[in-house]
């Protein structure tokens, strides 16, 4: 085989190691092949094209009858994570947060968002039953002030790791190219993007919020080494 065809089989199984419905087995015997001509023949990732990895890429997390904590946590995680977020209504009661970066930050974010959605929720409740502020305000206006303020304490942790990462790579450059990469992504996919009105948000909970927000776990569940890398 000369060198094209030798590439053309690469990335042959590099798809097939990729696809979702690929079975384990079949997977786990491509990828060793696909290590072992990548060595025999010397080839490096950019002559396979483009970094699956760094591709910007789009994902929604539906939300039904969207809460303003939602939006919040959502804008907080995706900023700290360098991604743009966008709220997209897809129903009567259904609203989709769109998270736009390159794939892994994506998979990181949308990841977190989840997570933290359950453990800060949880949390919230909790000590709105252990204070009995039924007596002071509703659980949906404590919520909203509780999360919203933990969403941004888990910003500045974020943003905080982000430039260390940055300055440890001595990447700046690099960081403002990728910003842009999203940025045009997202015009090019919503054209017609128009920006949302400011909300206040209650003071209520901020401080309990606040304090969860520092002390919450980030890393907890995320696998990938390059996951947690994004975070530390």
């Amino acid at each position: 085989m000369n060198r094209e065809e030798v590439i053309a089989k690469v990335k042959k199984m590099q798809a097939l190691v990729d696809h979702e419905s690929t079975p384990e087995n079949e997977r786990n015997t491509a990828y060793n092949m696909l290590q072992k001509m990548m060595l025999k023949y010397s080839i490096e990732q950019a002559e396979l094209g483009e970094n699956k990895e760094d591709t910007v890429v789009m994902i929604r997390v539906e939300c039904r009858n969207i809460k303003q904590w939602q939006k919040m946590l959502g804008v907080n995680i995706a900023l700290g994570m360098k991604c743009e977020i966008i709220t997209s209504r897809t129903g009567q009661k259904t609203t989709d947060l769109v998270f736009m970066g390159h794939k892994a930050d994506v998979e990181v974010a949308t990841y977190l968002f989840e997570t933290l959605s359950r453990t800060l929720t949880k949390a919230a409740r909790k000590q709105y039953n252990t204070d009995k502020l039924w007596k002071v305000c509703s659980e949906g206006k404590y919520l909203n002030g509780y999360i919203t303020a933990a969403a941004s304490a888990i910003n500045e942790r974020l943003v905080a790791s982000y430039q260390e990462a940055v300055q440890e790579a001595q990447c700046t450059d690099l960081v403002v190219v990728r910003g842009q990469e999203v940025q045009d992504y997202m015009n090019e996919q919503f054209p017609n993007l128009k920006k949302g009105r400011k909300t206040r948000v209650t003071a209520i909970g901020s401080r309990e919020g606040r304090e969860k927000g520092q002390s919450v776990d980030l890393q907890r569940g995320i696998t990938s080494t390059q996951a947690q890398g994004a975070i530390r």
